[in-house]
C-alpha cells in the first residue's frame, strides 16, 4: 500500500516539476544561456532532467498540470519573503530544481544510498557557491522547505491522493533535507572556528585567547618589570631578496 502511494505521488510531483521544467526552456537566454558547474549548459541540463523522470515514469500524464507550482512558490510565497526583486520568468532555478528531483526519485524508491549521495551533492553545491560568494544558510533552506510544503499539499488535494499518508511522507522528506542542511552547516561552523583558534594560538598566549573567548577583550595588565629587544640580523637584506615571502617568513619563526 505505502509503496503504491509513494509511486503516485512522485509520479504526480513529476508531472508538475516537468511543466516547470518545460517553462525553464522558455526562458530568455538571457538567463538560461550559461554552464552549470557540472559541465553541460543550463538548457542541455534541464532537457536530460526532463528525459530521465519521463523514463522513470512512463505512465504519467499527458495533460499539463492545474498550474506551476514553482512559479507560485517563487512569486507568491518563497521570492517576498526573502526580499528578492526578480520575478519567475527572469531567473532560472537550476539549484532548487536539482533538490526537487532528488525528492521526487526519493519518494519514489526510498534509498538510503541516494540520500547518503544527496548529502555529497549538497555539500559539493554549498562549498562552491561560498567559493562564489553567494550565501547559503540554513535559514534560506528552511524557509525554502517551508514555503514549498503548503503547495505540495495542495497538489495532493488537488489530484485526490490519500492527503495524510502522502503528507507524511512529505513531512519526513523535509526533516530529513533540513536536518542534512543543518549537519552541513554546524560542520562548516566548526571547522571555522578551529580554523580561528589555531590562528588565535600561532600568536596570543592562551591565556589572552581565553579571556577573549569569555568577554570579547583584554583587560591590561601591569608589569613592574619589561625588557625590549632590538635587533638586526645580519644579511637579511640579502637573504630577502633570495628567499620567497614563505620561506623568509618560516626562516624567521626559526
Amino acid at each position: 500500500m505505502t509503496s503504491n502511494i509513494r509511486y503516485e505521488l512522485s509520479k504526480t510531483l513529476a508531472e508538475y516539476f516537468i511543466y516547470h521544467l518545460q517553462v525553464e526552456l522558455t526562458k530568455p537566454a538571457k538567463v538560461t544561456d550559461y554552464m552549470t558547474i557540472e559541465g553541460p549548459s543550463f538548457m542541455d541540463y534541464t532537457k536530460k532532467m526532463i528525459h530521465d523522470l519521463e523514463k522513470e515514469f512512463p505512465d504519467r500524464k499527458r495533460a499539463s498540470p492545474r498550474f506551476n507550482f514553482f512559479k507560485h512558490w517563487w512569486e507568491k510565497s518563497f521570492r517576498l519573503s526573502a526580499n528578492i526583486d526578480v520575478p519567475y520568468e527572469e531567473t532560472t532555478f537550476k539549484t532548487q530544481n536539482q533538490i526537487f528531483y532528488f525528492k521526487i526519485l526519493d519518494i519514489k524508491n526510498h534509498n538510503e544510498e541516494a540520500r547518503i549521495n544527496f548529502r555529497r551533492g549538497m555539500e559539493s553545491i554549498m562549498k562552491i557557491f561560498r567559493q562564489r560568494g553567494r550565501n547559503v544558510s540554513f535559514e534560506i533552506i528552511f524557509s525554502s522547505e517551508v514555503r514549498m510544503l503548503p503547495i505540495l499539499e495542495k497538489i495532493i488535494y488537488i489530484e485526490r491522493l490519500p492527503f495524510f499518508k502522502s503528507k507524511d511522507l512529505l513531512y519526513e522528506q523535509n526533516i530529513f533535507i533540513q536536518r542534512t542542511a543543518y549537519q552541513i552547516i554546524d560542520e562548516e561552523l566548526k571547522a571555522s572556528y578551529k580554523r580561528t583558534d589555531d590562528i588565535l594560538k600561532a600568536i596570543l598566549p592562551e591565556q589572552i585567547i581565553e579571556e577573549l573567548k569569555k568577554t570579547g577583550k583584554v583587560k591590561p595588565v601591569l608589569h613592574d618589570s619589561v625588557s625590549i629587544l632590538f635587533c638586526d640580523l645580519t644579511g637579511f637584506t640579502k637573504i630577502s631578496s633570495e628567499l620567497s615571502p614563505e620561506n623568509l617568513l618560516i626562516e624567521l619563526d626559526q
